[in-house]
């Protein structure tokens, strides 16, 4: 979640220095940390990097003349003070799992405790065939130490790779030929050398801020400096960028800001689509997103999506309570050999809801390429959800996969009343 706020430009200044100082130490105790771990130095040698610096002294000299073309007007950030509340929704992994499942697209969930490049970022970047420029926009002395550090380790991980240092304040238009918008301090815009696409990383994006309750202030927690950059050089170097169409015009349930930000990291395009106007689901559509409708779809709309689906096409598929008495969309589950039970449900198991509320699952979670990467270190919330199950019959060529299971404890709670919670003639075992 995003929050804006127009203070004076005072107040900016000693926020976002504010900020910064967090940020140095939180760096310097990861860094020392990483120094310790490593055995090595605090610092870098200076072995093949010399000819490295030659090879790529042409290139930096001709964006250098960049820097000089844009001395004209100053425009840079002084006014909005942008600050970022990270909130986790461990939901959200799994469903932007989903959606790389279906892509084939490189999505890392782990811990963001890990401060140096890691592993997956280095294989990116050593079958990268394309050149781009880093762009550090920074003035002189306002660095964070962790920033650079991982910046400049960049610079050694290709040859494609070329990072410069631009003094926003300095050249002051530099920008502009990459970004519409005005730009902050201790950001980032990564550019392809050769088309000139480009993505702008802002700085409040690559830091992680929690809410401390005990002063109602927010408190610099990690960074996700690493994770920004590549991504950017993956935006910038990929022509066929996943697409996810949400379908709308159901009372479908709005996606949120932290799941549209896990989207937007990973260069997926969100857009939506009213099926109720359209002919046809859209050629581009790599994945046809339902979440969650409360109204009933068409059967028109029902035989364009299946016919998508008949095609060769993907669709992630959500349901919540009361999606049982939607005929169509039920039909459109059922063609795929899942059925929704009817009603809530409720958890036997106290292993298997949190604290005193049956209701608020924490389901197990099945080992699968999709769940892998959190299903021993996380937990997964579902709240008054309904259930689903396996039809008997149905098309052979279809496998029907449980990703998240209740125990054997779990029943429905049918009907409309659900003042009582212990388990009546009438549930569903």
């Amino acid at each position: 979640m995003k929050e804006m706020e127009n203070k004076s430009a005072g107040e900016n200044t000693a926020n976002e220095n504010k900020v910064k100082e967090t940020a140095d130490a939180i760096s310097k105790d990861i860094l020392a940390q990483s120094a310790a771990d490593s055995g090595e130095p605090d610092g870098s040698g200076s072995s093949g990097k010399d000819d490295r610096k030659e090879r790529k002294a042409e290139k930096k000299a001709e964006s250098k003349k960049r820097f000089k073309a844009s001395f004209s007007s100053r425009k840079f950030r002084g006014g909005a003070y942008a600050t970022v509340l990270s909130v986790i929704v461990i939901i959200v992994l799994l469903f932007v799992n989903l959606i790389a499942g279906q892509l084939n697209v490189n999505i890392d969930v782990t811990s963001q405790a890990q401060f140096s490049i890691s592993d997956q970022t280095r294989e990116l970047m050593a079958d990268l065939d394309q050149d781009v420029t880093i762009y550090y926009m920074v003035q002189p002395g306002n660095e964070i130490e962790l920033f650079t550090e991982l910046v400049d380790q960049y610079d050694d991980l290709s040859d494609h790779i070329t990072v410069d240092y631009v003094d926003p304040i300095q050249y002051p238009t530099f920008a502009e030929e990459y970004v519409s918008d005005t730009i902050s301090q201790n950001s980032v815009i990564v550019v392809n050398d050769a088309t000139s696409r480009s993505k702008y990383v802002d700085y409040y994006d690559m830091i992680i801020q929690e809410i401390d309750y005990s002063t109602y202030s927010l408190q610099v927690t990690g960074t996700d400096v690493e994770g920004q950059i590549t991504s950017a050089i993956q935006y910038v170097t990929t022509e066929d960028l996943p697409v996810v169409y949400q379908v709308t015009g159901h009372g479908e349930t709005e996606i949120g800001s932290s799941l549209t930000s896990s989207m937007e990291r990973e260069n997926i395009t969100l857009n939506t689509l009213s099926t109720m106007t359209e002919e046809s689901i859209p050629e581009d559509c790599d994945i046809l997103l339902i979440n969650g409708p409360t109204q009933d779809l068409l059967e028109a709309e029902v035989e364009m999506i299946e016919e998508y689906l008949a095609g060769g096409g993907n669709a992630i598929i959500f349901t919540g309570y009361g999606t049982a008495d939607l005929p169509n969309f039920n039909s459109l589950l059922n063609s795929y050999r899942v059925g929704i039970v009817d009603g809530m449900v409720v958890e036997g198991s106290t292993s298997n809801y949190m604290g005193n509320y049956p209701n608020m699952l924490v389901p197990n979670v099945e080992s699968h390429s999709i769940t892998d990467a959190f299903r021993d270190s996380k937990y997964v919330l579902m709240v008054n959800a309904s259930g689903l199950e396996i039809l008997d019959g149905g098309r052979t060529t279809i496998e029907v996969t449980p990703l998240l299971e209740t125990s054997e404890e779990a029943y429905s709670k049918t009907g409309e009343e659900l003042s009582v919670i212990t388990k009546e003639d009438g549930d569903i075992d």
